[in-house]
C-alpha cells in the first residue's frame, strides 16, 4: 500500500532525489505560488536541481503555472502553485446507519458528499454493495475523479484490526463481525485503501482544521458519536496503539460492579454519559418536558438550554457529566496531557455542562494546578469525520521520505 501511494508523486526515485521533490513540493504548497529563485533560496538546492523537478512534477501535472511573479531587477519570475486537480480522495464515515462519503481534490476542497442511511437489518454484503455503489456514484460526478483516483478513507465506529484492514464490529449493525473491509473496497477499486477509526478521524479533522490547535503537540480529544471515543495526539501525532484502538474511552471503567456493557464489562463510561445514556435516563425519568413527549425529542433537543432548566432533565445531564469527567481525569493523568478537547453531539450542550466536566475534573485530579488544566469545544461539530479521511491519505503522500540502513552503522 505503502509504496503504490508513495510511486504516485516520488516514481522511481533514489531516496536522495525523493527528499529534493519532497522539500520542494512541502516549499509549494506551503508557500505558493512561488518561484524557482524562491524555491532554491527555500530549500537551498542547486538552481539545476530545482529546475529539473518542477520540470517534472509540471509534466505530471502536480504543479502548473500561475503567472508572473514581481520582478526582482529583471525579467518577471513565473510563480508554480500545486494542481489540486492532479488528485482526488474519498473520505467514509459510517456511523451506522448514516453513511457520509465526500469527493475531495488535493486541496480539500468538497467536489460532492452523499449523506444517506443504511437499513441496519442489511447484511454485511449489501452494505458493502451500497457504499460501493455510492463511492462509484461520486466518482462519476467529475470527469477526472475516477482516473486520478489517489486513495479511500473510511472510519468506522468500533474495534478495529488496521494491519489487516477489518472492522471488527460496526456499532448498531448485528451481523458485522470481522469484516475485511480493506480487501473488499480493494476489490472494487485499486487504490490505497486506509480504515481507521471514526473518532479518530474526527480528531485529526478538528486539529488540521482549527487553527488554535494546530500548533500543540500535546493533546486529548473525546468524541460523542454513536458512543463515546477518543484520540491521544503524542508528539503532534496520534497514538494508534497495536491495532489502531488506542483511547477507547467510552469503556473505560467509571462504577464498579455497574450496569452491564455489550463488550463484556460492567460500569464503562458509555452507559453513563453517552447519548442514549442521557435519552434513556431522561424518558425514564419523565414523559414529558415543557409540553412535549420525550418519545419523540432528538438527543438534541434533550440537552438544549430550554430544556435543561426542567430539574430533573439538569440532574440527569450534570451526572452525565460527572461521570465524562472521570474517565477524561484518567486520561489526563495516565498521559500527563492537560489540554483536552471534547467533540461532537455534546457541543449542544453548551457551556454549563463544559463547566460541570471542568469542575469534576479538578476534583479528580488533586495533584494538577486548576489553572494548568485546559478543557473546550471542538470546534467541528461532525463535518470533520469524512473530511479525516482525505487528510490522512494526503499525510501519507506527502509524508517525508526516511532512510532506512540495511546493516549497523560502523
Amino acid at each position: 500500500m505503502e509504496m503504490t501511494l508513495r510511486k504516485v508523486i516520488f516514481p522511481g526515485s533514489r531516496v536522495d532525489k525523493e527528499i529534493n521533490k519532497h522539500r520542494i513540493i512541502c516549499a509549494i504548497r506551503e508557500r505558493g505560488p512561488i518561484s524557482i529563485p524562491e524555491l532554491t533560496r527555500l530549500t537551498n538546492l542547486s538552481r539545476p536541481t530545482v529546475d529539473e523537478i518542477i520540470r517534472a512534477f509540471h509534466r505530471n501535472d502536480l504543479v502548473v503555472k500561475d503567472g508572473p511573479g514581481i520582478a526582482q531587477g529583471g525579467r518577471r519570475p513565473i510563480l508554480w502553485r500545486t494542481n489540486k486537480d492532479s488528485g482526488f480522495l474519498v473520505g467514509i464515515d459510517m456511523e451506522s446507519p448514516g453513511l457520509n462519503i465526500v469527493l475531495t481534490d488535493l486541496e480539500l476542497n468538497i467536489i460532492r458528499k452523499i449523506n444517506t442511511k443504511f437499513d441496519l437489518g442489511l447484511d454485511q454484503k449489501l452494505i458493502i454493495s451500497l457504499l460501493q455503489e455510492h463511492i462509484c456514484a461520486l466518482l462519476d460526478s467529475h470527469p477526472e475523479a475516477r482516473r486520478k483516483l489517489i486513495g479511500i478513507a473510511i472510519g468506522v465506529p468500533g474495534l478495529i484490526d488496521q494491519e489487516n484492514g477489518i472492522s471488527c464490529n460496526l456499532v448498531r449493525v448485528p451481523n458485522w463481525h470481522d469484516v475485511p473491509l480493506v480487501q473488499l473496497l480493494n476489490e472494487a477499486f485499486d487504490v490505497p485503501i486506509f480504515l481507521e477509526n471514526d473518532v479518530r478521524l474526527m480528531a485529526i479533522g478538528e486539529k488540521e482544521s482549527n487553527p488554535e490547535l494546530r500548533d500543540i503537540r500535546d493533546l486529548i480529544f473525546v468524541g460523542y458519536r454513536t458512543g463515546i471515543g477518543g484520540c491521544v495526539f503524542i508528539d503532534g501525532k496520534p497514538f494508534k496503539g497495536v491495532r489502531g484502538n488506542a483511547s477507547y474511552v467510552g469503556h473505560i471503567t467509571v462504577e464498579k460492579g455497574g450496569l452491564p456493557c455489550k463488550c463484556g464489562n460492567r460500569g464503562c463510561m458509555e452507559l453513563y454519559a453517552d447519548e442514549a445514556a442521557i435519552v434513556g435516563r431522561i424518558r425514564a425519568a419523565t414523559r414529558e418536558i415543557a409540553g412535549r413527549d420525550t418519545a419523540t425529542m432528538t438527543f438534541k433537543e434533550m440537552i438544549s438550554e430550554r430544556v435543561r432548566e426542567d430539574l430533573r432533565v439538569r440532574a440527569i445531564i450534570k451526572d452525565a457529566a460527572e461521570y465524562l469527567a472521570i474517565g477524561i481525569a484518567n486520561m489526563v493523568l495516565h498521559f500527563d496531557i492537560p489540554t483536552v478537547v471534547i467533540g461532537g453531539s455534546i457541543v449542544e450542550a453548551g457551556n454549563e455542562f463544559l463547566d460541570w466536566v471542568r469542575v469534576c475534573c479538578v476534583d479528580h485530579i488533586k495533584d494538577l494546578p486548576a489553572e494548568s488544566l485546559e478543557i473546550r469545544y471542538s470546534a467541528c461539530v461532525s463535518g470533520s469525520v469524512p473530511l479525516g479521511g482525505p487528510l490522512i491519505i494526503l499525510k501519507e503522500l506527502f509524508r517525508e521520505p526516511e532512510i532506512a540502513f540495511a546493516g549497523r552503522l560502523r
